[in-house]
């Protein structure tokens, strides 16, 4: 039934007050409905009404036109704004109302991104309006979920948690699903964008066949735009920041583009286990307990060629550590954050310099058991613990760790937090919890520590943390490297009651302390510390040094390793601990023979006595690089034929 009730003609442009009685009642119902639910969950007058009256007015609004072409344009323009508005509520959905504040590129990757899906659509469908709402309807449930995968875990989705659907299904009931402001407001504007479909013009629907060859030679062509307009771009997977610096659906694309490494050349499972039984490791077997300690940004500014002149010693008790101890550097693939790199670096023995720029491996290629130094020592009769101070749902460590092999992993709920730092806890509270903890266990022991005191952010508000370490240079020029400095100074405090507590105990006890990366500080400081602008490779890859120590409370051969990998680290602990190494272990130590050191950038030359990037390598080198890939490879990605040798009799 039509309830026309008045009529304005605008030239050719015709607009009606009244509709069809069904579709006006559905619009009706929806906007009862926002009412409802706004009030229940106290959001009335800040969405419920204003979008309701939406709902009302796009209910009982007609437009129409003479003449066919500028009836297209009109749903042409719709299809465009409804495709803006949801690129711009979807970040919306997770606190951050940016989109139009990170240029014009990342916007327009968005948008073509949500182009492409309807395109397709529409040569499944072979009707544009079906295909447009549901192309639209699909972003705006994928929208809904990265917006509550935000609130459950405080970051958002990645390919691991559509691994782990079933996983998350089960403990989805734990959560409280009310939705947040921004969320119903996001799933609110998004009907209402469909539901204004029904004000438009009618327009003759076309051949189903010619739209559906349209529709593919459409979704292909933008497909390969998107790819090679984004190829110099990252998917970012901290907190929100893909919502905020690229866009959700442009960080979903990257992520998904990302997820797969493509097979090496002249890639052999049977050659890599041949490999691998080449090495003719021995089972290993229980020796003393081993803590590894991977400390927030800690480095050693000595490592530039100008020195940082500060009033009093940074580091004296790590300075000073001499006997029983194994001291080095190791080049980390990231600068000033992604600290959970350097964490896989280590454990598994592989380098990041094989993935895709900006990759998580937590949240992208750890979806399985997958070897590490944890399975390692469980098989050797260790029990492998893992502890971090901070929240459980970082970098997806709560999922990844059990796959690593620790049995036991715990979080910031089960610190005291009695001794905070600029809100986290410091390294001291956590040296002992950490020699509580040990003190509890009954076999020997692999305990995995991540600290938090010095993480980013080095300019507090004033009294929050006062300064101990001022540069004599240039005092008060650079607050957050003080800052930073006096953290470092904490943390080499609380190490040396570590290794005091240490001495006194009767256990014997391996402790590794390694950095992460270097802390993001003033870019002139560093400027200043180089003598230039850090532009080139060796230049960068001081930038990507950090310092280890392996100390022990009793008697082992002291060495110093110079410059290894952090991918090299885990083999240097199990020949400090006096434990045989498997025969992937043996794999890398032949290798650094002729590698010695690499990360993301590139790697050191022996030949060329420089640090190259990996295309430029020649001869041996070459050869031990792509081998080494390989390698990786098969552990990473190739489970039906993962070498035996090497990996898979580690794993349950």
């Amino acid at each position: 039934m039509i309830l026309k009730t008045k009529q304005w003609s605008l030239g050719r442009l015709t607009l009606t007050l009244g509709a069809d009685r069904r579709i006006s009642w559905l619009g009706f119902c929806l906007a009862a409905a926002l009412v409802i639910a706004c009030f229940v969950w106290n959001y009335t007058v800040i969405i419920g009404i204003p979008l309701a009256l939406g709902f009302c007015l796009a209910a009982v609004v007609r437009l129409d036109w003479k003449g066919n072409i500028g009836r297209w344009v009109i749903n042409g323009l719709w299809v465009a704004a409804v495709l803006v508005s949801i690129c711009v509520i979807a970040p919306a959905m997770v606190n951050r109302f940016t989109f139009f504040e990170i240029g014009w590129r990342r916007p327009v990757m968005n948008i073509l991104f949500c182009a492409a899906l309807c395109a397709g659509l529409l040569a499944l469908l072979g009707r544009w309006r079906w295909a447009v709402t549901a192309g639209v309807f699909l972003l705006l449930v994928l929208a809904v979920v990265n917006g509550y995968v935000f609130i459950f875990r405080e970051r958002e989705l990645t390919l691991l948690d559509i691994y782990t659907t079933t996983t998350a299904m089960k403990v989805a009931g734990q959560y409280d699903h009310t939705p947040s402001l921004t969320i119903l407001f996001g799933v609110a504007a998004g009907l209402l964008a469909l539901y204004s479909q029904i004000c438009l013009p009618k327009v003759a629907a076309g051949r189903p066949l010619w739209l559906r060859l349209g529709g593919a030679a459409g979704a292909v062509a933008l497909t390969l735009l998107l790819h090679y307009s984004t190829l110099d771009l990252v998917p970012l997977r901290w907190n929100n920041d893909g919502s905020a610096q690229n866009g959700t659906f442009l960080n979903v694309y990257l992520g998904i583009r990302d997820c797969r490494v493509k097979k090496p050349k002249g890639y052999s499972a049977a050659e890599i286990e041949l490999l691998a039984a080449s090495q003719g490791a021995q089972p290993g077997k229980t020796g003393p307990n081993i803590i590894v300690i991977m400390n927030e940004a800690y480095c050693d500014l000595d490592v530039y060629p100008n020195k940082a002149a500060t009033n009093i010693p940074v580091t004296p008790v790590w300075d000073s550590l001499e006997e029983n101890t194994v001291r080095g550097y190791a080049l980390a693939s990231v600068y000033g954050g992604n600290t959970v790199n350097s964490e896989f670096e280590f454990l598994t023995g592989s380098t990041m310099a094989f993935l895709p720029m900006g990759a998580v491996p937590y949240g992208q290629y750890v979806r399985d058991d997958t070897c590490s130094l944890a399975w390692v020592l469980r098989s050797y009769g260790y029990q492998a613990l893992a502890t971090h101070n901070y929240d459980a749902n970082g970098w997806s460590r709560q999922e990844v760790y059990p796959m690593l092999g620790f049995q036991k992993a715990t979080f910031l709920e089960s610190y005291p937090q009695k001794d905070l730092i600029r809100d986290f806890v410091s390294d001291r509270e956590q040296y002992e919890y950490i020699l509580d903890l040990m003190a509890q266990q009954t076999q020997p022991t692999f305990l995995f520590a991540v600290t938090m005191q010095n993480h980013g952010g080095y300019i507090a508000e004033p009294g929050t943390y006062e300064h101990t370490v001022t540069l004599t240079d240039c005092p008060g020029q650079y607050p957050a490297v003080e800052q930073y400095l006096s953290l470092l100074n904490a943390s080499d405090k609380a190490m040396g009651y570590l290794f005091e507590r240490l001495e006194n105990t009767e256990e014997d006890t391996l402790v590794l302390i390694f950095g992460d990366h270097q802390p993001k500080l003033d870019v002139a400081f560093y400027q200043q510390l180089m003598g230039s602008q850090l532009d080139t490779l060796p230049e960068q890859m001081i930038q990507h040094t950090v310092p280890f120590v392996i100390w022990a409370n009793y008697d082992i051969e002291e060495k110093d390793l110079g410059l290894t990998s952090l991918s090299y680290l885990s083999g240097h602990l199990l020949d400090a601990a006096g434990l045989e190494r498997t025969a992937f272990h043996r794999y890398l130590a032949s290798l650094e023979q002729t590698v010695p050191a690499m990360n993301m950038l590139g790697y050191y030359s022996t030949e060329q006595q420089s640090f190259i990037p990996f295309d430029d390598a020649q001869g041996a080198e070459r050869q031990a690089i792509a081998t080494y890939r390989q390698v990786q490879y098969n552990a990473l990605f190739d489970p039906e034929k993962r070498s035996e040798t090497f990996f898979d009799q580690y794993l349950p």
